[in-house]
């Protein structure tokens, strides 16, 4: 009978530190379907206008939604290096990543947007090399490997924005994609 109390004792304690190490703190950030107009403007702002990519005003690529137009050069350049690995064993060496972490809290935000505003259905995962635009604009470490996000449709086609509420017509061009990073070493 006393192995079976001290069993059932040791079974209880640790349930409730299981359960009070599972509850969310309160200082810890929780999402709100709101704040997914945060993600939905930057969407709208860059969408389809490659001019107004340039009032970019955070100081990292990373973590967060990336104009299509930022992002492409990076795929191609991925792609260029790793078509001809001898000839460009330096930036390769470089370029070398072990694992990749990143956080939630946007990343949720962005496939809200997905979801409430495109009709985006399949993600695509891309590497690329930071060149061009990302480099120059928010300081990326040029040639550094990267990790984006693509959003398509049912059929494989880029996704599109649809007609959201009021809106008789869907805004112009495609989301963005959406920019990892996090990479480690």
């Amino acid at each position: 009978m006393k192995k079976s109390v001290i069993q059932a004792i040791l079974i209880t304690t640790t349930s409730i530190i299981l359960l009070e190490g599972c509850k969310p703190k309160s200082d810890q950030q929780k999402f709100n379907a709101s704040d997914t107009t945060k993600i939905s403007t930057w969407n709208k702002f860059f969408a389809g206008d490659s001019t107004k990519s340039h009032n970019i005003t955070k100081k990292s690529p990373f973590d967060q939604p990336m104009p299509i137009d930022y992002a492409d050069p990076c795929v191609k350049r991925y792609q260029d290096i790793y078509k001809n690995p001898a000839a460009n064993v330096a930036i390769i060496t470089k370029a070398y990543t072990q694992s990749m972490k990143f956080g939630s809290y946007n990343l949720g935000l962005w496939l809200t947007d997905l979801q409430n505003n495109t009709n985006t259905t399949q993600i695509k995962v891309v590497l690329g090399m930071y060149t061009g635009r990302i480099v120059n604009d928010f300081g990326a470490p040029e040639d550094r490997l990267t990790v984006f996000l693509y959003p398509y449709d049912a059929a494989g086609n880029p996704a599109k924005y649809r007609a959201v509420g009021a809106q008789t017509s869907p805004p112009p061009g495609n989301p963005p994609t959406y920019d990892l990073a996090g990479l480690d070493p």
